[in-house]
C-alpha cells in the first residue's frame, strides 16, 4: 500500500491555507495553490519561514477529509466501566520529532485523565497510532492555525 506525500501551507501573512505544489526546504521556498485563488491565478511563490508547512497523515476523517498535521480532530475515545462507554474527545494532531510519530496534543478530560494519568506539566500527548484508528471516530474539526478556539472548548 502507498500512501500520498502531501503538504499544505498556512501563510500567516496572508491568512489563508494552500496546496504545495512544489518545494525546496534547503532554499526556504515553496510554490503553493492557495484555495481562494482562480484557476487561471498562477501559483505564489512563498517563503517557508512566512508560515507552517503541514503534512498529510495518509488517513481520512469519517467524511473522507484528508488528515493534515495541524488539524483539530474531534473523535470518540471509547472505554468498558462494566458497560460500554464513550466521550468526545478534542486534540490537535502534530508531529513529535522525539517519538517519531503523529500526535493529538491537548487531549484531557476526567475519564481521560482516569485511564491515562495526569500530570500538571504535561502537553498531554497522545500517539495516533494507539488510538485504534476506525475514521467512523474521527472527525477534522479545523486546525490550529484558522480554528486556535477549537482546541480550548471544554470536553466531556
Amino acid at each position: 500500500m502507498t500512501r500520498a506525500i502531501e503538504f499544505e501551507f498556512y501563510d500567516k501573512k496572508l491568512g489563508f491555507m494552500g496546496k504545495v505544489v512544489s518545494m525546496s526546504i534547503d532554499q526556504n521556498w515553496a510554490m503553493v495553490t492557495f484555495s481562494y485563488a482562480q484557476p487561471e491565478t498562477p501559483d505564489d511563490e512563498v517563503a517557508l519561514s512566512d508560515g507552517f508547512l503541514r503534512q498529510f497523515t495518509g488517513l481520512f476523517d469519517k467524511n473522507g477529509v484528508k488528515i493534515f498535521e495541524g488539524d483539530i480532530i474531534q473523535f470518540t475515545y471509547w472505554w468498558f466501566d462494566g458497560e460500554e462507554q464513550q466521550s468526545i474527545l478534542t486534540g490537535e494532531l502534530i508531529y513529535s520529532e522525539d517519538l517519531i510519530s503523529f500526535q493529538l496534543k491537548g487531549v484531557r478530560n476526567s475519564v481521560w485523565e482516569k485511564h491515562n494519568g495526569y500530570q500538571d506539566d504535561c502537553e498531554y500527548l497522545v500517539p495516533f497510532a494507539t488510538l485504534n484508528f476506525d475514521e467512523a471516530d474521527f472527525e477534522v474539526i479545523g486546525n490550529i492555525y484558522l480554528n486556535p478556539e477549537l482546541i480550548n472548548k471544554e470536553q466531556n
